[in-house]
């Protein structure tokens, strides 16, 4: 009988009926399947063997599944491991340099650099404190006041001069040693406007 014949006669079966002669091949043998089904054994066979190929089809697919879950798996863990080095990094940085410039460098906001931070705090992992940088916004305040203490020495010249030119007018014989003493007196007033300065100053380093 021809592969074609075989073919043709395996196909007359339907799915319950292959399921049945499958069946029976466990217990007794193709020929007497084949009488029990009024068919010749080749067709017997046929069906056997078509059941084999489904089955180890079927085995490949599943163990491909599974392959293809553990690949996907592995690439995951991969991520994961590089996405946990990156925000070690990051937060290695900020300790370094402050959160602000950390997070403008590895182009993300500061406030997911702090809830990183508070994730490791909450999983009870030790956290090493913040770098604190002076804001732009006291260094502002710092200059402010050193202009401001500039003016009040200027101011406090101005003050003296204003005394000594009164001087001068009204009494010309004793405006030298007033004028010294004057003098003494800006000099006083100078040096302590130059210290404050330097403390001023100090603060902005």
């Amino acid at each position: 009988m021809s592969d074609e014949v075989v073919l043709k006669k395996v196909k007359d079966f339907s799915a319950e009926e292959r399921a049945a002669i499958l069946e029976r091949l466990k217990r007794i043998e193709p020929t007497r399947v084949a009488k029990e089904f009024d068919t010749t054994w080749q067709v017997v066979k046929a069906i056997e063997r078509a059941e084999k190929k489904s089955t180890i089809s079927k085995k490949a697919k599943t163990s491909a599944r599974k392959s293809n879950k553990s690949k996907a798996a592995a690439v995951r863990e991969e991520q994961r491991a590089a996405a946990l080095e990156r925000r070690s990094a990051i937060l290695k940085r900020a300790e370094e340099i402050g959160v602000t410039e950390a997070a403008n460098e590895a182009g993300i906001s500061k406030w997911t650099v702090f809830q990183w931070r508070k994730a490791l705090k909450k999983a009870g992992i030790a956290v090493t404190p913040l770098r604190r940088k002076r804001s732009a916004v006291s260094k502002r305040s710092a200059k402010t006041k050193v202009r401001r203490v500039m003016s009040a020495a200027q101011a406090d010249v101005s003050v003296v001069e204003k005394k000594k030119s009164v001087v001068k007018t009204a009494a010309p014989e004793m405006s030298l040693e007033y004028e010294n003493m004057l003098l003494k007196e800006k000099v006083a007033a100078l040096t302590e406007q130059v210290e404050k300065l330097r403390s001023a100053i100090a603060k902005l380093a």
